[in-house]
């Protein structure tokens, strides 16, 4: 089973809109899924217009391993 691994910043939720329990449901449901392709995840998480004009800091790590 592989095993999935996100990191955000603060100004990930805050970029996705102005209620932070309805970003982290959002962001929950969007990484419970099998990654098959980061960038397609990014986007669907920030709009291309969101990640131009977001004032704070934002930063996505994303980690996934094969056990073994």
């Amino acid at each position: 089973e592989d095993v999935q691994l996100i990191l955000y910043t603060d100004g990930v939720l805050e970029a996705m809109g102005p209620c932070e329990m309805e970003s982290e449901e959002h962001l929950q449901t969007l990484i419970s899924t099998k990654w098959d392709y980061s960038k397609r995840l990014i986007d669907n998480l920030l709009p291309k217009e969101k990640q131009e004009q977001q004032p704070d800091d934002m930063c996505v790590l994303m980690i996934q391993a094969q056990a073994i």
